[in-house]
């Protein structure tokens, strides 16, 4: 299975995010594989493939430390682009840091190393990928440029749960499966 740990965003706030993002899909519209609105979360940490057992693994691993955290508010507010606007790869919605995101980051990284998986060795910033670059597709970046200055986005909401999330390769694009809802600090739903 083709594992990933995320926090997905409430029905009402995916919409005013993919809503948003219509300039840069306008400014961009070819070259760029656009995340479709009902894809749209926070990865916390990709898996890739690893056997069916590791599902309830990786909760009962979170499960404790988030039981006493304090669920984060995450906030959108604007755009960015991996790894420059130069030679953009991924493009993202994100927000201001929050140190309650990073520290959940942090807990669900400990349970991956727990389960043997290497830790990803670079800084987390939390973000909900929109697009992603083609191989090979250049990028107007000048466009790209201004069509970012045109989104006005204003939204975030508190992260109720943890997901432990299967990603099925098809030839329309990933689909995504929660397999395991974890609660942050007692809260249940999403």
């Amino acid at each position: 299975m083709r594992l990933f740990i995320a926090i997905n965003l409430p029905a009402d706030v995916r919409a005013t995010a993919w809503g948003a993002a219509e300039p840069l899909r306008a400014a961009i519209p070819a070259g760029v594989a656009w995340v479709r609105e009902e894809a749209l979360h926070v990865t916390l940490r990709f898996l890739g493939e690893q056997p069916p057992e590791a599902v309830d693994r990786l909760a009962r691993g979170i499960e404790p430390a988030l039981s006493s955290m304090e669920p984060p508010r995450i906030e959108l507010t604007g755009v960015g682009v991996f790894p420059t606007v130069r030679r953009p790869r991924v493009l993202w919605l994100g927000g201001p840091a929050n140190s309650t995101v990073t520290e959940l980051y942090h807990v669900v990284e400990r349970a991956c190393a727990r389960l043997g998986v290497e830790p990803e060795g670079r800084e987390f910033r939390a973000h909900v990928t929109i697009g992603r670059v083609r191989q090979g597709a250049a990028v107007d970046v000048v466009a790209l440029d201004r069509a970012a200055g045109d989104i006005r986005l204003r939204t975030g909401f508190v992260a109720r749960s943890v997901d432990v999330m299967e990603s099925e390769l098809t030839p329309a694009g990933a689909r995504y499966r929660v397999l395991a809802a974890i609660p942050i600090g007692g809260l249940q739903g999403g």
